[in-house]
């Protein structure tokens, strides 16, 4: 089974987060990582009840690989998200 992580925006700030063992992080490195439906469930049950609590918005399932101990996202749409914009150099974050 591929390894999924949760992320979503903030409601306060629409900051792209991720969901952790405990809150929620800009930094896709400290995702919470599943490797199986039941943790799969557990993480979206967390993410649902911050929708519940207006913490964040739109949670969802990214799926990822972890490359020389990193997290990164399958996709190029998260990588962007992950890395930040990518018209401007200085705007990119420091994950």
């Amino acid at each position: 089974m591929a390894l999924k992580i949760i992320t979503a925006n903030k409601v306060k700030n629409g900051a792209v987060v991720y969901l952790s063992a405990e809150k929620w992080s800009e930094r896709i490195n400290d995702s919470a990582v599943s490797s199986s439906e039941k943790e799969e469930k557990k993480l979206e049950e967390k993410a649902k009840k911050s929708v519940e609590t207006q913490v964040v918005i739109d949670p969802y399932l990214i799926e990822v690989i972890q490359k020389n101990g990193n997290i990164v996202p399958t996709r190029y749409r998260e990588l962007i998200r992950a890395k930040g914009p990518t018209t401007d150099p200085k705007l990119k974050k420091n994950n």
